[in-house]
């Protein structure tokens, strides 16, 4: 095992850092289950500003997760 030692003014900034980046995936989670409505092409097209043939290739490459009904 290799012990490391670093300065204690870079493991609290490291440290910090690691709070911001868990406080936003926590906020990522939160804001998922939020949504409650569906959107259809045109709507996600919109907030997005993209074109309807963007959005397919989005979908097709694995970016955008979507269902269908």
């Amino acid at each position: 095992m290799e012990i490391v030692n670093i300065e204690v003014n870079a493991f609290m900034e490291m440290n910090n850092i690691l709070f911001k980046i868990e406080k936003q995936l926590k906020g990522l989670n939160s804001s998922k289950s939020e949504l409650s409505e569906w959107l259809d092409n045109q709507d996600v097209c919109i907030l997005m500003n993209i074109s309807d043939r963007k959005l397919l290739s989005l979908r097709q490459k694995g970016l955008i997760p979507f269902s269908r009904i």
